[in-house]
């Protein structure tokens, strides 16, 4: 899904992933642009967040589920992870991550539920529609340090952490300690 102001999203690779014996299998992807399903070539059903998803490690499929994906290429835009239900996400690893510096960015408290990742350099000035104010915890790695902002265009309060901050409820702001940074960041920058 594109938004008012950012580049469209252009078409990557097409993998073909297949769940044997109903087990979870997963097919390597940079999906970090997202992924689509484009053709379901299973009796069984693909379902998205059920049957299949995308994550740090790449597209997964479970149930039975087989079918093309469209990988879409990666174009600045965050795109929520989803590790499926009953799974911890992965960690960012493997070759379409490295041992980059980094941050994941998570839904809920304890690095649970959906989430993005960001490598050192990379800034949102203003996270789109679905991201904003929806931060939970942060997974912090390999030294890098994370900025965040409570408005857009890097404004308003920021706090910084080289840490983990696995419920950002208690996380509370420097300049007025009775609000904490739990779903409130417009912005993102990581070092």
């Amino acid at each position: 899904m594109n938004y008012p102001g950012q580049p469209p999203q252009r078409p990557g690779p097409i993998v073909t992933c297949e769940s044997n014996k109903n087990r979870r299998s997963y097919c390597p992807a940079d999906t970090r642009g997202g992924v689509t399903l484009r053709h379901q070539l299973s009796q069984a059903q693909c379902v998205q967040g059920r049957t299949w998803g995308f994550d740090a490690r790449g597209i997964w499929v479970e149930g039975g589920c087989r079918a093309e994906f469209q990988v879409n290429a990666y174009n600045g835009t965050p795109n929520w992870g989803n590790p499926g239900n009953g799974h911890r996400p992965p960690m960012p690893g493997g070759p379409n991550w490295g041992n980059n510096a980094g941050a994941c960015f998570y839904k809920e408290i304890h690095y649970a539920g959906e989430y993005f990742c960001m490598r050192r350099g990379e800034s949102y000035p203003s996270l789109p529609p679905g991201y904003n104010d929806r931060i939970s915890s942060i997974k912090v790695m390999h030294g890098a340090e994370v900025t965040l902002y409570n408005d857009s265009n890097f404004g308003g309060r920021r706090g910084s952490t080289r840490r983990d901050v696995p419920n950002l409820k208690a996380w509370r702001t420097a300049d007025d300690p009775s609000r904490t940074w739990n779903d409130r960041i417009s912005a993102i920058q990581v070092r």
